[in-house]
């Protein structure tokens, strides 16, 4: 397919006047187009690096999309899952949202991140779970004087102040409390 193409010719035949030319050039760039998106989606299954693979796949845009619906029932580590199913949440695909919801109670890794991109994306089902994951005993205000535990409900308070759900009246007492770090308290006032 692809192997055979002539960049100059297809390049000559994308502005070509004659428009059966023109037309002709255009599917076989869109046919290398999908054969690079399919090409790039299968790289990144099993990459070292799949975070940075991800970001450059992203600037694809649509046509990575199927190919990332069809590797996401394929994919067996919680992280490439996660990275596939945020690549497609910013792609406009859905399909990958379960998975999103549950990294948010289940992986301290990308809690945040997941929280923060389905709020921007508006998956309002995401304010129950970071509700659900403020709520567990080990975000206990008493035990936030890790550095990196203080971030970890920050983000989580500013994706569902995103997302517009008022913080449960339980969860604002504790994390208002004097005991609280002031990054916490600051962004539920």
């Amino acid at each position: 397919m692809t192997r055979d193409l002539k960049i100059d010719d297809l390049m000559r035949g994308l502005v070509s006047q004659n428009p059966e030319e023109q037309i002709a050039s255009l599917d076989k760039a869109l046919e290398v187009i999908n054969d690079i998106a399919r090409t790039a989606v299968q790289g990144l299954h099993g990459s070292s690096m799949p975070l940075f693979v991800a970001e450059r796949l992203l600037n694809l845009g649509s046509p990575v999309v199927e190919p990332l619906e069809d590797l996401l029932p394929q994919v067996q580590t919680p992280e490439e899952r996660i990275i596939v199913s945020l690549l497609l949440l910013q792609l406009g695909s859905t399909s990958g949202v379960d998975c999103l919801l549950d990294a948010i109670e289940d992986n301290d890794e990308y809690a945040p991140l997941v929280s923060n991109k389905l709020a921007a994306a508006h998956v309002s089902q995401a304010a129950e779970r970071i509700i659900s994951r403020l709520s567990r005993d080990d975000l206990d205000i008493c035990r936030l004087s890790d550095a990196g535990k203080t971030d970890f409900v920050v983000s989580l308070l500013s994706a569902l102040k995103t997302i517009g759900v008022e913080l449960p009246a339980h969860l604002r007492r504790r994390f208002s409390s004097v005991d609280a770090p002031w990054q916490v308290r600051t962004i539920i006032q």
